[in-house]
């Protein structure tokens, strides 16, 4: 919605003062969006972490088990490693496509503008 000065002046103060509070609310739900499309910290640590946690899980059932390599070990090393890998490509996934959405919203709005 594009209002000229002329047009803003002919409004009452009421109406002024309703409009200015619009767009501060456009103006800090965009501050938001951009803020939530920002660099995911994520994708930083993400890659490094997830090596560090599968090896763990691989050898902390065998330190558990008092037999080398008995079925529970086994079981247990691609166990642990599959549910840490699940829970971290979920929350992943989730943070990314958050980020995809602001991204999307920022982008309708530019295309209304």
């Amino acid at each position: 919605m594009n209002i000229t000065k002329d047009q803003i002046h002919q409004l009452t103060p009421e109406q002024q003062e309703s409009l200015a509070s619009i767009e501060i609310q456009h103006v800090k739900t965009r501050q938001r969006l951009l803020k939530q499309a920002g660099q995911y910290s994520g994708m930083v640590w993400f890659h490094s972490l997830v090596p560090a946690l599968v090896m763990l899980c691989i050898l902390v059932p065998v330190f558990i088990t008092s037999q080398k390599y008995s079925a529970l070990s086994i079981i247990l090393s691609i166990m642990c490693p599959a549910m840490i890998l699940w829970v971290l490509i979920s929350y992943h996934a989730a943070r990314i496509n958050r980020r995809l959405d602001a991204l999307v919203k920022l982008l309708e709005d530019d295309h209304d503008a």
